[in-house]
């Protein structure tokens, strides 16, 4: 996916503050690190710095964490 400065900038924030939201529950390093949602969403923010393509889970992720962002 193609996405401006602008719109990278916006994706890369909201991800970010979903991981925020993930380490506040989750209590040690271990659990964080396995945990399949937060290692989805660091790589989700790799894919839209270098313009990788994004995967369907990723894709869905990323539609949740938009609208989480946009509707709260």
């Amino acid at each position: 996916m193609k996405f401006t400065e602008k719109e990278k900038n916006y994706l890369i924030s909201a991800t970010e503050n979903r991981i925020k939201n993930l380490r506040k529950g989750i209590i040690n390093e271990v659990e964080l690190t396995s945990n399949n949602h937060y290692i989805i969403a660091k790589s989700i923010i790799n894919k839209i710095k270098f313009n990788e393509t994004i995967s369907g889970k990723q894709k869905s992720i990323l539609t949740g964490i938009i609208r989480e962002n946009y509707y709260y």
